[in-house]
């Protein structure tokens, strides 16, 4: 009897410490995330610098291929063009539309592999992340398909406030009306950067799991975000100081800067990931095909 209650024990202790373990695996700290991503590229540099030079180059060269300069540096403004100039930007957008989810998910595809193993990174592991070039495009695409349908929400809110407000003026309460719109817009804003850090795993679980279809990718981020959307926030703004002194470098340290994001937003996404897991609101199931 006393070896069984003593066997009994033990596997309670063992269960007890495996649950503090998952626990401590899933506690949010912006800096372990930072810490983690300085890890996985110490001697790795070199790959991602590549790739952000890559994917800056194309972006520069798209700029300054398409974009209309001639309105900069004429001083004639009665000579200005306003459907070439509005073609010329519609064009722009669309390439950039097309060829930045495809940048963008071939380098999450090569930070991923950086977290997930030691070895040695080769350009072959970024060029791998090209061949789903397709699965980067429609996925941004679908993503932007919901953030231009909550966008006209936002308007339509937006244009009830000022409704209000204009009403409120008019019967001199324009006090109450001033409070409205700030509150209100406050609400706004709130709600669409909700929605935003609501969608923003989509690309990193594709990333993760490459042949997941875009719609389970979509759903999954906004399941996983439940509850993380303020801290992902935070996590963002943990990196305004170095956002300002790359444009002090004229954006010479974005090559630098952008891999060190991207590696400590993966190294968040897998926390999520893994707090999801243990909550129950998804399964691992839920990452097949």
């Amino acid at each position: 009897m006393d070896s069984k209650e003593n066997e009994f024990v033990s596997e309670s202790q063992q269960v007890s410490v495996s649950n503090s373990t998952v626990t401590e695996n899933v506690i949010w700290s912006i800096k372990g995330f930072k810490k983690s991503a300085l890890e996985s590229l110490k001697g790795r540099w070199k790959i991602p610098l590549i790739a952000s030079l890559i994917t800056i180059g194309i972006i520069i060269c798209l700029i300054v291929t398409v974009y209309p300069w001639e309105i900069l540096f004429s001083s004639d403004f009665s000579a200005f063009n306003v459907s070439s100039f509005i073609g010329k930007m519609l064009v722009l957008y669309a390439v950039i539309l097309l060829l930045f989810p495809v940048l963008t998910f071939s380098y999450l595809v090569l930070i991923q592999k950086m977290r997930k193993t030691k070895e040695k990174i080769m350009f072959s592991d970024y060029v791998e992340g090209f061949s789903f070039w397709n699965k980067g495009i429609l996925a941004v695409l679908w993503q932007s398909l919901w953030y231009f349908l909550w966008a006209l929400l936002y308007c339509a809110g937006f244009a009830v406030v000022v409704f209000l407000y204009t009403l409120l003026i008019q019967t001199k309460l324009s006090f109450l009306g001033i409070i409205l719109l700030y509150v209100a817009l406050a609400v706004l804003y709130i709600f669409i950067y909700s929605k935003y850090y609501s969608y923003c795993m989509n690309l990193y679980i594709l990333a993760n799991n490459p042949k997941i279809k875009i719609k389970k990718a979509l759903s999954l981020s906004i399941k996983i975000t439940n509850g993380y959307r303020g801290k992902l926030f935070l996590l963002d703004l943990s990196f305004f100081g170095w956002y300002l002194l790359c444009c002090l470098t004229l954006g010479i340290g974005f090559l630098w800067l952008t891999p060190y994001i991207y590696t400590a937003t993966i190294h968040a996404y897998q926390d999520i990931k893994q707090s999801a897991l243990d909550s129950g609101k998804i399964t691992e199931q839920d990452f097949s095909i």
